[in-house]
């Protein structure tokens, strides 16, 4: 090829590029697509410049955290990859697969879990380790999206509480029949709130919170009398206290988060470091690799504190950018759940949506103190294996989503177009597009 045809072939490629940008408008999917690919990019580089020290200390590869990193990220766009261009619609029929999985996955790890800092939540495969609680809270919020579709297309009522009353004060027959219409409302809770269980015994309260805080959501969503709702937060106040009394070192966090500085050499350790590396960094940052928090003085500076190390290196003018782009995420994602055709489809990219966001922001709270320390990492940034395959899967599903609603609106517009046409060709003959 010579070097005038290859010039040639260059422009033709980026001038069909542009003319296919033209032609199809840059939707919501493709800015949620731009804005996960920033924080992948945001993530890649921090894990590097959060780990190297790590790694030098233990002997290991300079670059060797980065590498695995990079390893599930490669899995986690794979597997994103063929939910987004296979139908979605396939897991749920496989959902009961999907639930065993989960399960097997959860009680596994009560028999032969890994047990790190107390809590036992990971299966070591080979020199890897993987979290099925990150796997719960996807087939969670997928069982609870599923069940609520089911009874929204049935016309039947979306409720909690309101057949309760009925079941206790009723008797006999009647009282079973209540009792049915009561577990029937519950259904699409059910299986999370077995994840629930066994995340609780881990213990992993953070992750619990999520795993059934996501799914009520989509009650609400669903139409839920205010009521109902009152009484359900309520309930998961009185939950959420009972939860924190029950292990004092839950308790023992949430006052050093009241006041960090004053248990600034034990409790409040990590917060106080946190705020430090964040204030350090002032407006343009101490540059790439330079900051002084992952010297070991902030503890999980690669994964729940990831974000107090890009702070302190990039400083708050690029630091800004990642609650930012999760609040992009929010909007372009309830966008897309909007315009879904059919109700799974809507209260699943919802709840997906949910879950990102919800996770991203409160790890950036957290980082500056302004929400108690748990074990919820940064999507897409926070260095974790099992975390990131499982949030580009859900990235998958929502651009999946957006793609078949994408795909039936080109189409009726396609055929709203022939319509037009046969009217002045042949009015008395009716255009209906295929099935």
């Amino acid at each position: 090829m010579t070097k005038r045809t290859r010039k040639q072939s260059r422009r033709s490629f980026w001038g069909a590029l542009g003319h296919r940008l033209h032609l199809r408008k840059f939707g919501y999917g493709d800015w949620f697509f731009v804005v996960v690919l920033f924080l992948l990019i945001v993530g890649t580089v921090n894990v590097f410049s959060s780990t190297f020290y790590m790694n030098l200390r233990s002997s290991a590869g300079i670059a060797s955290d980065l590498f695995r990193h990079a390893l599930f990220l490669a899995l986690g766009a794979i597997c994103g990859a063929l939910v987004y261009r296979f139908n979605y619609q396939n897991l749920r029929k496989s959902m009961t697969l999907w639930i065993g999985i989960t399960v097997l996955m959860l009680l596994l790890v009560q028999v032969a879990g890994l047990t790190v800092n107390g809590a036992r939540r990971w299966i070591a495969l080979g020199g890897f380790t993987f979290q099925p609680s990150e796997v719960a809270k996807l087939v969670g919020i997928m069982c609870t999206a599923s069940g609520l579709a089911l009874r929204v297309e049935r016309g039947e009522p979306v409720r909690l509480w309101q057949s309760l009353g009925g079941a206790l004060g009723a008797a006999g027959k009647r009282q079973w029949k209540r009792m049915k219409i009561f577990l029937a409302e519950w259904q699409p809770l059910f299986w999370p709130l077995v994840f629930g269980a066994l995340i609780f015994l881990q213990p992993d309260f953070g992750t619990v919170i999520l795993v059934l805080g996501v799914p009520l959501l989509l009650y609400f969503l669903a139409g839920l009398p205010q009521l109902e709702i009152v009484g359900t937060l309520i309930a998961a106040a009185i939950l959420f206290v009972a939860g924190v009394i029950a292990a004092p070192y839950r308790m023992q966090r949430l006052i050093a988060w009241y006041d960090p500085f004053s248990y600034a050499r034990d409790l409040g350790y990590q917060v106080v470091q946190s705020i430090i590396a964040v204030g350090s960094g002032g407006f343009l940052g101490q540059g790439f690799g330079q900051g002084l928090s992952k010297f070991a003085y902030l503890p999980e500076q690669h994964t729940d504190f990831a974000y107090a190390v890009f702070a302190q290196e990039a400083g708050f003018w690029l630091a800004v950018f990642v609650p930012l782009a999760f609040l992009a995420l929010l909007f372009t994602g309830f966008k897309i759940a909007g315009r879904a055709r059919d109700h799974y489809s809507s209260y699943l990219v919802y709840g997906l949506v949910t879950l990102l966001v919800g996770q991203g922001l409160y790890n950036t709270a957290m980082t500056l103190g302004v929400l108690p320390v748990t074990g919820v990492p940064l999507p897409f940034i926070s260095y974790g294996g099992s975390a990131m395959v499982v949030n580009l899967i859900s990235v998958g599903m929502i651009l999946g989503v957006e793609r078949k609603t994408r795909e039936l609106e080109e189409r009726e517009a396609h055929w709203a177009k022939v319509r037009a046409l046969s009217e002045g060709i042949a009015p008395n003959r009716r255009w209906q597009p295929p099935r």
